[in-house]
Parts: structure tokens; C-alpha cells; sequence
């Protein structure tokens, strides 16, 4: 992965908030990549960590209820990447006294694949909404699908769970 040189136009994702949160990622990512020798330290490995969950619990969660009130025909596939992403960032903070070197690599291999196919690629697809501030037709932009409204699974309480349960091993 190389240095992600930030583009207000080329990540603009159509919410100042969600582009800010966007951009953090980009800044922990070329962090990461131009000082590795800081992943050798356990307290750096769980700040990271816990950047990262401070992240998922302010970003995810503003997202989806942003994407819930202009109607988002994508919102349960969007929820579901989220809900994956929480996993795997679980599991990496379980993991977070592993061997430096093999952790290091887990993590940029997270966030590699989060920047270009979650950032890049699925959060793209939502713009056209975000920036009309309303539902676009599914062939318009968002290639993901369609869900039923009632759908949506409320599962910021559970995020709220899990951001704690993982916010409490990394303090021990």
C-alpha cells in the first residue's frame, strides 16, 4: 500500500463529518506505513486500536443513520460491511500482544482492504446520495441493491457493546 495523499474532491463522499472521519483513516494508514517500528510497541498497537474504534463508533454509526434518513436503498449491505469490519477489528484487538510483527501485518492488511474496497469503493457508491440528500434510483449510483426499509438492523446499541467489550481489553 503506498502514502494516501488526501483529495477533498477525489474522497469527497458528500458529508463534511463522514470526509473527516475518512480522512483520520488516511492519516492513521500513513502513519502506520512510514513509521512500522511504531507497531513494535504493545501501548502504540492498542492506541491504534483504539483509534480505530473511536473511529468505528463515531463514523459507522453517524453513517448509517445518515443513510437511513435519505432513504438508502443499500442501508442492510452497507450495515452488514460495517458489521464486518467491527469483527474484524475485534478480533484484531484480541490479538493485539501477538508477535509485532505478525500483528503489523494484520493490520495494514485491515486497513488496506478497508481504504480501497470499503472507503474507495463502497462508500463512492453512496455519494449520489449523500450529495442529494435523498434516495437515487438503484441504477443511478449504487449498485449494491435494494432492501426493504424495515430492514435496517438497529445494531448501534450492539456496536456500543462491542466498542466496549474491546475498549475494556485493551485498558487491562
Amino acid at each position: 500500500m503506498k502514502k494516501i495523499v488526501w483529495n477533498g474532491k477525489k474522497y469527497d463522499i458528500g458529508d463534511d463529518a463522514l470526509n473527516r472521519q475518512n480522512q483520520r483513516v488516511a492519516d492513521i494508514i500513513n502513519l502506520c506505513l512510514h513509521n512500522p517500528e511504531l507497531l513494535e510497541d504493545a501501548d502504540y498497537r492498542a492506541n491504534v486500536i483504539g483509534e480505530l474504534m473511536e473511529y468505528s463508533a463515531d463514523y459507522l454509526s453517524y453513517k448509517e443513520n445518515l443513510l437511513k434518513d435519505i432513504g438508502c436503498i443499500a442501508l442492510m449491505n452497507h450495515s452488514k460491511l460495517h458489521w464486518r469490519y467491527l469483527e474484524e477489528l475485534s478480533s484484531l484487538a484480541s490479538r493485539i500482544e501477538k508477535q509485532e510483527s505478525e500483528f503489523a501485518l494484520e493490520l495494514m492488511e485491515f486497513l488496506s482492504y478497508w481504504w480501497s474496497k470499503q472507503i474507495l469503493i463502497e462508500e463512492m457508491k453512496c455519494r449520489g446520495c449523500i450529495q442529494a440528500g435523498e434516495k437515487v434510483t438503484l441504477d443511478q449510483n449504487c449498485n449494491i441493491g435494494s432492501q426493504e426499509e424495515s430492514a435496517f438492523s438497529p445494531h448501534t446499541s450492539v456496536e456500543h457493546a462491542i466498542y466496549r467489550s474491546i475498549i475494556d481489553k485493551i485498558s487491562k
